[in-house]
């Protein structure tokens, strides 16, 4: 599954690097994220209560303009959590 992402991550990439289009909602950037984290860490660390979390994180961020000095966009997220107690 790793490499699927990564693929798909590089032709995206290639495929919105060659052709640009007019209009207010261009994706400007994408990314990906996977986070793993578990309850035996230096802030929380409790033996009555384990978990372990997986988060799965799709970015798309898109330019909707600028204002003198400001620039505005807008960061669409859709995440996926996987949590077991």
């Amino acid at each position: 599954m790793k490499y699927l992402l990564i693929i798909l991550f590089f032709s995206s990439q290639i495929s919105f690097a060659e052709r640009t289009k007019k209009g207010i909602l261009n994706i400007k950037k994408i990314g990906f994220l996977y986070n793993k984290t578990q309850s035996d860490n230096f802030i929380f660390n409790d033996k009555d209560f384990t978990y372990v979390a997986d988060t799965y994180k799709l970015r798309a961020f898109y330019n909707l303009g600028s204002w003198k000095s400001l620039d505005f966009e807008l960061i669409a997220q859709p995440q996926y959590h996987v949590i077991q107690h």
